[in-house]
């Protein structure tokens, strides 16, 4: 029966995803991309840095993104089902664990529907980019359930497969380093063990999860600069943009319609509700009861998950825009705190009086929810199709001619036309069109530019690059610049938008007319038509 439901919760999972498989890449996707196309091997990340901006590292999500993209090229389809096996896999091994701990099957199907399909978590696996979150909850989700069953049945395996779980979690993305170390303090607290099971626990996991953390310290040129000098004014602007991002990305997942939305908060009420009561109507068997240690442990991991995320959310905040765009990347940052609410609602609902028929109803509100995201689905398809891809194809097409036609062995490409139709084209145009080549020796040894900020480079470590004298990024308030790099055969560059586009030398301009690009070099260089460079930011 238990199987049974996790399977229908799947299909409807896939329901409401598959839509968006009918999509296109978009930005941080071709960085990827482009990069699985350059190196030769991706191993090198495990002991480089390797990531595009450095101050990440997500070695084994690089890993999977080059396998995925030797194996399925450019098949946007199968790049998305990826997604949705890893949010499924992940729905099934939070079912696994919630039943483990409470021993009740209801309760763990409703967690599971909870987190399959409450717009937050769903929205975040549109996004092909997103994969990093949905495989650092995954490998946290195999610590615990590891953890767990060690615990409780001493398996020296189950020991050695939660380290490694919690390793991998946080060599794939680094919110994992405070909730794996939330969980193995969690450990030492488990009173119904003996005292030699959970040492010998807590020192692996402390043990690995400080040398993930020493490797990606010594790995990093700027471990820490995306961390805020002022910590409590990073967490205070965290917590207000989370708070008030909570109705637009409800909004714009569930749909304008007023009739929807007013469903939407009703079903929501009516499962928050039932919640709520379960905690107070404990069943008065006490074998039935949760422990309240138990409570405490998946509390503080939400707010060790959530706690995470706050600053980076403050940054992003300007991409909540109201667009489909934004309301997919920007739920990224609710995946894994609402697989922590989703475990926490189980265990609350473990413990009601009705369990059975309150689990039903969350499960069914869920499930009501999660088909409401389905629309945020074909408008994120629908925005990749009719915005993105026909600039990135036609971008492709001229660079590709150009690199056909150059007499060097260099060339400078400058799109224009871009700035405010297509804001994610613009910053991304040569990561872009590096991805899409069809001739990519050729096209690789040019520079793809923008009238803004070209923000990366990238190419193969061997190949000869113009010198264009771009001015480069600022990495913080200090003035220090992004630094160049190169791992695995690939280089990365960062540069500003030169103060006159005009005087790149041997550059060919293309300006965007609506549907393809037309070339106005000449114009550009007479002086006839004006190129208007544009600042830094979103």
């Amino acid at each position: 029966m238990f199987r049974f439901a996790v399977f229908l919760l799947s299909l409807a999972l896939a329901l409401c995803f598959w839509p968006v498989t009918r999509g296109d890449f978009v930005i941080d996707d071709y960085v990827f991309l482009a990069q699985s196309r350059m190196i030769d091997a991706p191993w090198e990340a495990f002991w480089k840095n390797h990531f595009y901006e450095p101050v990440y590292f997500r070695p084994i999500g690089v890993a999977l993104w080059w396998i995925a993209a030797r194996v399925l090229d450019s098949n946007y389809a199968a790049h998305s089902a990826i997604n949705l096996f890893l949010h499924m896999a992940n729905v099934a091994l939070l079912a696994l664990l919630v039943r483990l701990l409470t021993e009740r099957t209801s309760a763990a199907l409703a967690s599971a529907a909870l987190f399959a399909l409450l717009p937050f978590s769903l929205a975040a696996t549109l996004w092909p980019s997103n994969r990093f979150d949905l495989l650092a909850t995954f490998f946290l989700l195999c610590a615990a359930h590891t953890a767990v069953r060690f615990l409780r049945d001493g398996k020296p395996e189950l020991w050695i497969a939660a380290g490694v779980a919690a390793l991998a979690a946080c060599w794939s993305k680094e919110l994992s380093f405070p909730v794996a170390t939330v969980l193995a303090c969690a450990v030492l607290f488990a009173r119904s063990v003996a005292w030699q099971r959970r040492a010998i626990l807590f020192a692996l996991l402390g043990t690995l999860i400080a040398f993930a953390f020493v490797w990606r310290h010594w790995m990093l040129p700027l471990p820490y600069a995306a961390a805020s000098s002022d910590i409590s004014t990073a967490l205070q602007n965290g917590a207000s943009a989370w708070w008030s991002s909570i109705p637009v990305l409800f909004g714009h997942s569930v749909g304008a319609d007023a009739w929807v939305r007013f469903l939407t908060i009703l079903l929501l009420g009516i499962g928050t509700l039932t919640i709520i009561t379960a905690l107070y109507a404990a069943n008065a068997e006490r074998k039935a009861r949760v422990p309240y240690g138990l409570l405490l442990v998946a509390g503080m991991v939400a707010l060790a998950s959530a706690f995470t995320q706050w600053p980076l959310a403050h940054i992003f905040a300007p991409m909540l825009d109201g667009g489909a765009f934004g309301a997919v990347t920007f739920s990224r940052f609710y995946y894994l705190p609402t697989a922590a609410f989703a475990v926490l609602a189980g265990l609350l609902l473990a413990r009601a009086r009705f369990r059975r028929s309150s689990s039903a109803i969350v499960f069914f509100c869920a499930c009501a929810l999660g088909l409401q995201v389905r629309d945020l689905s074909e408008s994120f398809a629908s925005w990749t199709r009719s915005e993105i891809r026909p600039v990135s194809i036609a971008a492709t097409d001229i660079v590709e001619r150009v690199a056909l036609d150059a007499k060097s062995s260099q060339c400078v490409v400058v799109m224009l036309g871009t700035q405010v139709n297509h804001p994610w084209f613009r910053q991304f145009a040569d990561v872009t069109v590096k991805a899409l080549a069809r001739e990519p020796l050729r096209t690789w040894r040019c520079q793809v530019l923008s009238e803004t900020t070209p923000w990366i480079f990238i190419s193969p470590e061997n190949a000869p690059l113009a010198e264009i004298n771009l001015p480069t990024i600022p990495l913080d308030s200090k003035g220090t610049p992004k630094p160049d790099y190169a791992w695995g055969g690939v280089r990365y560059r960062y540069r500003l938008i030169a103060d006159d586009l005009a005087k790149l030398p041997d550059a060919r301009f293309f300006e965007w007319n609506g549907a393809k690009f037309d070339e106005v070099t000449d114009a550009v260089r007479s002086g006839s038509k004006r190129v208007q460079s544009q600042g830094w930011g979103f």
